[in-house]
């Protein structure tokens, strides 16, 4: 009888001292958002990529709120083959066009990035490439859309 106890004691302890599988990340963006937080929630995104690049994990994902988004740079994230860091529009009015402040030729450039895919975003007015892909390896776009933009 106490035998069967032990082991089983031993079990559930077994049970609760391992580590649980980490769980991925959706962080939420949106360009009109007030960044007083650093939740990245739907509720309460970030309005800056800047803070979510420190944090962001193989696997996680960074969803993009409609909006028009000023030009940025994304560096030094990595995924990994089975688990790339996904970064998607929630819908069709997510547009990438430039501004005042940022004279930028490119309207998002990769740099230093590996195992990302960018899907459903729209590109407008670019003076030169509307996605710049700078020393990155294996990023996927997919289903964007770029209009009305320069050339090299």
């Amino acid at each position: 009888m106490y035998r069967q106890f032990f082991w089983l004691f031993f079990l559930v302890v077994i049970c609760f001292c391992l580590p649980a599988p980490l769980q991925a990340k959706t962080y939420w963006l949106d360009p009109a958002a007030n960044n007083t937080h650093r939740l990245c929630t739907a509720n309460l995104p970030c309005n800056s990529l800047a803070y979510i690049v420190k944090h962001v994990d193989p696997g996680d994902e960074v969803i993009l709120k409609e909006g028009q988004y000023p030009p940025m740079i994304i560096a030094d994230i990595q995924g990994t083959k089975n688990k790339p860091i996904a970064i998607k529009a929630a819908g069709k009015g997510v547009v990438f066009k430039p501004d005042e402040l940022f004279n930028n030729r490119d309207l998002v450039e990769f740099r230093h990035v590996q195992h990302v895919v960018f899907s459903g975003a729209r590109f407008s007015q670019a003076k030169r490439a509307a996605i710049r892909l700078n020393n990155s390896t294996d990023v996927q776009l997919i289903d964007n859309h770029i209009v009305n933009s320069g050339v090299w």
